[in-house]
């Protein structure tokens, strides 16, 4: 329905949500359409679903409540310990787009005396939890991440010096 009445928007089915993209759309007209989305959402048929919306500067993602990169990471390094073996000694988590990131920022950020308690499951999933965890948002400032950087080409420059 708001592909049809929105030009130059579409939708990205991904593997655990939907999401409606108005990037191309009309800036001003884009934008009203997405308040208008977002309204049919929180108030329409499904405001009682075990649906997650979340508002994108031009987009709107419908997900499963529940369904999380801080979820999907701990299973994914639970993956990692179990079939490999691996135990990491530094974890850098870096992300760009805030409602799907700030998941996976708070899943690692933890003060001090809760690193142990608040990331148990990697704890015991790795034996511990690694030395070094360092979160980063990009682009954006107000994020739960404890590292920012301006753009994708620092991200770039930073991933370099890891490697040499």
């Amino acid at each position: 329905y708001f592909c049809e009445r929105t030009p130059r928007s579409y939708v990205d089915t991904r593997e655990t949500s939907l999401v409606w993209n108005c990037k191309y759309a009309d800036i001003d007209f884009g934008r009203n359409q997405m308040r208008d989305m977002l309204q049919h959402l929180w108030t329409g048929s499904i405001s009682n679903a075990q649906v997650e919306i979340l508002r994108g500067a031009k987009s709107v993602e419908a997900r499963p409540l529940g369904v999380t990169k801080g979820g999907a990471v701990q299973r994914i390094m639970q993956v990692i310990a179990n079939d490999t073996g691996i135990r990491p000694d530094f974890i850098f988590c870096a992300g760009h787009f805030m409602p799907r990131d700030e998941d996976i920022f708070t899943y690692f950020d933890k003060p001090e005396e809760e690193l142990m308690e608040g990331l148990a499951p990697l704890a015991s999933t790795f034996e511990g939890v690694p030395a070094t965890i360092t979160t980063c948002t990009v682009g954006r400032k107000h994020s739960l991440a404890k590292n920012h950087l301006k753009g994708s080409g620092e991200i770039a420059e930073l991933l370099n010096l890891f490697i040499t």
